[in-house]
């Protein structure tokens, strides 16, 4: 069975409140992971400032600056809540489970994921584009982030340019070479530890869509009916305009 862990984007202002988030949310199968707003914060400030510009190709030294891109604050706490999320992930995985990590805010996850639970099957998918050796050469904790990706069983990216960027940064900031595998796989191995990359689109199986859309067809249900406040929203898009 499928069970989902994360970090919900707001504080409880009492304890009670937050056992009332939690066994709402373990109701369906999703467990939190609750922390305040001064550690989400710097953590979010790392993704969104750092993390999020570089992967997608942006130079962290426009303007001829030479000084580091972000606070070492930042960086401790964006390692603070990925050793947090693995403590939370562990209490609800099993050692046969498959663990599934996604994207920039939980890239360390795979590397302490193994430490505690050596036999872990990771896979760790990245929802963005992943940039050129040189732009990210730029960041100084880069051998951390490519080692803590090479942790996983498999690591998956949108595009094969991406997966490319990815495996030529490995190849020339740890010395890692790749090899293709079969099923149509590149491997690449760390510290005797194999990793596969792959490149997977993301979407939604059409087989998951017809029910709805036959009873759309037929009159049976209208789109209101998915989405009630359609309507409203409908109406402030008009009155932006």
């Amino acid at each position: 069975s499928v069970v989902w862990v994360g970090c919900p984007a707001w504080t409880c202002k009492s304890l009670e409140e937050e056992e009332s988030l939690t066994e709402a949310l373990e109701a369906m199968r999703c467990f939190p992971l609750i922390m305040d707003a001064d550690a989400r914060r710097p953590h979010y400030t790392f993704c969104r400032k750092v993390l999020w510009p570089l992967l997608h190709n942006q130079s962290l030294h426009e303007g001829g600056r030479l000084e580091e891109p972000f606070a070492d604050g930042d960086w401790r706490a964006y390692c603070h809540v990925n050793k947090k999320m693995t403590d939370k992930v562990l209490e609800v995985a099993e050692p046969d489970s498959i663990i599934w990590v996604h994207d920039l805010h939980l890239l360390l996850l795979p590397s302490y994921l193994i430490r505690k639970l050596p036999v872990a099957n990771v896979g760790l998918s990245l929802h963005t584009p992943f940039p050129s050796s040189d732009i990210f050469r730029a960041l100084s904790v880069r051998d951390e982030l490519l080692r803590a990706m090479l942790n996983a069983d498999l690591v998956q990216f949108h595009l094969f340019e991406y997966a490319r960027n990815f495996l030529a940064c490995c190849k020339r900031m740890l010395g890692l070479e790749f090899e293709f595998k079969p099923g149509g796989f590149l491997g690449v191995e760390c510290s005797g530890r194999h990793t596969m990359v792959s490149v997977t689109c993301a979407g939604i199986h059409p087989a998951l869509l017809l029910p709805p859309m036959h009873r759309l067809r037929d009159g049976v249900d209208s789109l209101a009916t998915f989405w009630p406040s359609l309507d409203r929203r409908l109406s402030e898009m008009e009155a932006a305009l």
